[in-house]
C-alpha cells in the first residue's frame, strides 16, 4: 500500500520523503523515521511550486505620489493600475451687467493603464510619477492639463496621460448667452487594458427677458470614478449675482466641472482637477 501521491517526476526533496514513505510501508521503521520536518517543507515546497501554488498571499502598495516600487520578498507576479491626473476647469467672468452669463469648461479625466508583471519584468524596483490634477483657471483663463502618470523608466513601461483642461471664458464678457464645450480624456499605453479618461461635458446659460438659466459641464471621470457635476443656477432677477466655482471630481484622477457667473463683475474661478494614482498588488509566494 502506497500512501503518497507522486505529482513530478524527479524533483529531489519529493522522492526522498517517497522513498521514506515507502519504507514506511514495508515496515521499515529506521528508514522512515529518517524523514524530518524540513524533508517535508521543502517537498511540500517543490509541489506548490509545480502544480503553481506560489500566489499564496497578496499585498498592496499605493502611490499618490512620485516614489520608487519596491517588490516584497517573494513577490512572483503584480497587477499594476495607474492614472494620470485630472484636468482643471477654466475661469468664468463678465463684466457686471444685468443679464450677463458666462460659462467656463470642465476639465477632463486621466487614463489608466492595468497591466500584469513577472518578477523578472520588474526587478529591484521601479520608477513611479504620478501626474498632478490640472490647474484652476482664473480671471477667465483657461485650467490646465492633469499630468502624465508612468510606470518604470527610460522608457515608461505604462504611460498614462492627463485629462485635457477647461476653457476660460475670456475675461469681461457681455453676453446674454454663453456655452462651454467638453475636453477630451487622457491617453493609455502599454498596459494589457489601457483605458481613456472620460470627457468632460458642454454647458449652457442664457439670460431672457424675465429670467436667466445656466448649467455648467461636468468634469470627465477616471477609472476610480466620476468627475465633478457641473453647476445649475437659475433666477429670475436679471441684476442679481450668482456665480459658482466648479466642484471637484471624486476620486483619483477626476476632471473638475466648469463654473459659472451671472452678473458679477468678480471672476469665478475654476476648479483643480484631482491627482493621479499608482495602485500595485503583489502576488507572494510564501514558504510553508
Amino acid at each position: 500500500m502506497r500512501h503518497s501521491v507522486v505529482v513530478l517526476d524527479s524533483t529531489a526533496a519529493v522522492d526522498a520523503v517517497d522513498a521514506r514513505v515507502d519504507a514506511l510501508d514495508s515496515g521499515d521503521v529506521s528508514n522512515a523515521s529518517a524523514v524530518t520536518g524540513a524533508d517535508v517543507t521543502a517537498a511540500l515546497n517543490a509541489v506548490k511550486t509545480a502544480l503553481g501554488l506560489c500566489l499564496d498571499n497578496v499585498a498592496i502598495q499605493v502611490f499618490t505620489a512620485s516614489g520608487t516600487y519596491t517588490p516584497a520578498a517573494g513577490m512572483k507576479k503584480c497587477l499594476v493600475i495607474i492614472t494620470g491626473g485630472g484636468g482643471g476647469s477654466g475661469s468664468a467672468d463678465t463684466d457686471g451687467s444685468d443679464s450677463t452669463v458666462a460659462l467656463s469648461g470642465a476639465g477632463a479625466g486621466g487614463a489608466t493603464c492595468i497591466k500584469l508583471f513577472t518578477a523578472a519584468e520588474i526587478g529591484a524596483s521601479k520608477a513611479v510619477t504620478i501626474g498632478a490634477g490640472g490647474n484652476a483657471g482664473a480671471n477667465g483663463g483657461d485650467g490646465t492639463s492633469g499630468g502624465t502618470s508612468t510606470f518604470g523608466s527610460g522608457p515608461a513601461l505604462l504611460t498614462a496621460t492627463g485629462g485635457t483642461y477647461g476653457l476660460g471664458s475670456g475675461a469681461n464678457v457681455t453676453a446674454q448667452i454663453a456655452q462651454s464645450s467638453g475636453s477630451f480624456g487622457g491617453s493609455a499605453t502599454g498596459g494589457d487594458i489601457n483605458l481613456p479618461g472620460g470627457n468632460s461635458r458642454a454647458g449652457f446659460a442664457v439670460a431672457s427677458a424675465s429670467a436667466i438659466f445656466g448649467c455648467s459641464g461636468d468634469g470627465g471621470g477616471s477609472f476610480w470614478g466620476q468627475g465633478g457635476p457641473g453647476r445649475y443656477k437659475a433666477q429670475s432677477s436679471l441684476s442679481a449675482d450668482n456665480s459658482q466655482s466648479g466642484s471637484s471630481g471624486t476620486t483619483y484622477g477626476c476632471g473638475a466641472a466648469g463654473a459659472i457667473n451671472i452678473t458679477t463683475a468678480t471672476a469665478t474661478a475654476g476648479t483643480a482637477g484631482n491627482a493621479g494614482i499608482c495602485v500595485v498588488l503583489e502576488f507572494i509566494e510564501s514558504a510553508f
